[in-house]
């Protein structure tokens, strides 16, 4: 999906940045739409790749049932924009901590990076609004709490 929209964000208005494994396909279709490849990085390494992000975007194709990564992503105080679907569409509140996208409606994922590039106190306000996830405590309790309803 992020092939599709990159290339119609503001050109120059942004930088797109990967980490993770992939294969050399995937890196080479990277450097071709200008896109920052980072490759394999360690837990040690998130405080200082989370620094340097001012909001994550995550297209998932995928309903997830949990999202390590937004987890991630909001524990380094990183606003995420992020498909309307699964695990990220029940944690993100749009327009709060991030926004919801339609996970397969392109010009939408193209119009919510622009807004986001665009609008510095659309970007403030959502970095504000992050909240660190709940420990396994907290999980657990709540999911103990449901069960018992």
């Amino acid at each position: 999906m992020i092939f599709k929209v990159w290339p119609l964000v503001a050109k120059g208005a942004a930088e797109l940045h990967i980490y993770g494994a992939s294969d050399i396909q995937y890196i080479q279709r990277c450097k071709d739409l200008g896109i920052f490849y980072h490759g394999p990085y360690g837990e040690a390494d998130l405080p200082q790749i989370l620094s340097q992000i001012d909001v994550g975007v995550m297209p998932a194709q995928v309903q997830e049932t949990f999202s390590y990564t937004l987890s991630e992503f909001f524990a380094g105080g990183v606003p995420v924009i992020g498909s309307d679907y699964g695990a990220l569409g029940d944690r993100i509140e749009s327009g709060v901590n991030g926004l919801k996208v339609p996970h397969d409606d392109i010009q939408a994922w193209v119009q919510a990076i622009n807004l986001t590039i665009s609008d510095a106190s659309l970007r403030d306000r959502m970095k504000q609004n992050v909240r660190l996830p709940d420990s396994i405590e907290q999980m657990g309790a709540h999911y103990a709490e449901l069960y018992a309803k």
